[in-house]
């Protein structure tokens, strides 16, 4: 009884926007927040929504189906964006000039191939692969190194000069007048706290 309660038939995949129109029991769904809702009422959306929308609609329970892509695109998004819905008019037109801009230029073409090809083809092989250190990696932390070590320098000596100029505090007319010069930088480097 157990063996024969544990087998199910395999239900059909909708693949492509045709299985969806010939079967008659499916209702479209979209999902708030798509920049496209307005005019394609499918369930096709872009990758990274996709996901997101999923956690954020069945977040108490998980969904009672099951969750896959088709094997036919029939829209590929190559960049998104979430912007609030009260957000104001300029700076919804500046996101999407700026991400129309980066998506024309190519620079979106290039990162996909570069790195999510060969992010899938790990995936797809079966054997795991361990690669050597390559100078573009050390290379990559040693900049980002460098310069965390010069923002360091730069708040370093920027407190230390403000510092030595509280120090000294209010000057008054008689010493001014006696000196005629103001402390100087070396002076400010090289001043002695209590």
């Amino acid at each position: 009884m157990q063996t024969s309660m544990a087998i199910k038939t395999e239900v059909a995949r909708l693949e492509s926007v045709t299985d969806i129109i010939k079967h008659r029991r499916i209702m479209p769904t979209i999902i708030d927040g798509m920049a496209f809702d307005v005019f394609l009422k499918v369930v096709f959306m872009e990758q990274s929504l996709y996901h997101y929308g999923i956690r954020r609609h069945y977040s108490q329970e998980p969904p009672r189906g099951q969750f896959y892509f088709g094997k036919v695109n029939v829209l590929t998004i190559p960049c998104a964006i979430f912007v609030r819905y009260n957000a104001t008019t300029f700076v919804k037109k500046t996101l999407h000039r700026a991400t129309r801009w980066i998506c024309e230029s190519g620079l979106l073409d290039r990162h996909l191939d570069q790195v999510l090809l060969q992010t899938w083809r790990q995936i797809e092989s079966s054997s795991p692969a361990v690669e050597a250190i390559r100078a573009d990696d050390i290379s990559g932390l040693f900049a980002v190194w460098i310069m965390g070590m010069g923002m360091a320098a730069a708040a370093t000596f920027a407190e230390r000069l403000a510092a030595c100029q509280a120090r000294a505090g209010p000057r008054s007319s008689l010493r001014r007048r006696r000196n005629k010069l103001k402390p100087g930088l070396f002076d400010c480097l090289h001043c002695v706290g209590p």
